[in-house]
């Protein structure tokens, strides 16, 4: 699962991945530093997972959803600030997707993601 974003030239964009988990505070506020003018020279793709297990994977779980019916990059960066804050739907998700997240937690658990925000550069 990702979301990216990005407003320059696609070609010369430096591609960034991040790691990140809605109700962590350091990547809330990493999420702030991703601003307009660093959006022209990096496309940023998110891939949510949760350190905070259950309510983590609940919140990361209904992120996707909405990011599924965005309809630009503009849409997409409001919804991440939206499921970033505390003014959310908690809801519960459904069993399913509750298990699709916890097993993309694991995935990168394994692939060496042992802590968020996790970055990767790719130059």
């Amino acid at each position: 699962y990702y979301a990216s974003r990005g407003l320059g030239d696609v070609y010369k964009r430096q591609d960034v991945y991040i790691f990140s988990d809605p109700l962590c505070p350091f990547c809330r506020e990493h999420l702030e530093t991703i601003t307009e003018k660093y959006l022209t020279k990096h496309k940023v793709h998110f891939i949510f997972i949760s350190v905070h297990q259950e309510d983590g994977f609940n919140r990361a779980g209904r992120l996707y959803d909405n990011l599924e019916n965005s309809k630009n990059d503009k849409d997409k960066l409001e919804i991440i600030k939206l499921y970033y804050s505390d003014n959310i739907n908690k809801e519960p998700i459904a069993i399913q997707k509750m298990n699709n997240m916890k097993m993309l937690y694991d995935k990168y658990l394994n692939l060496g993601v042992k802590y968020v925000p996790y970055i990767i550069e790719n130059n």
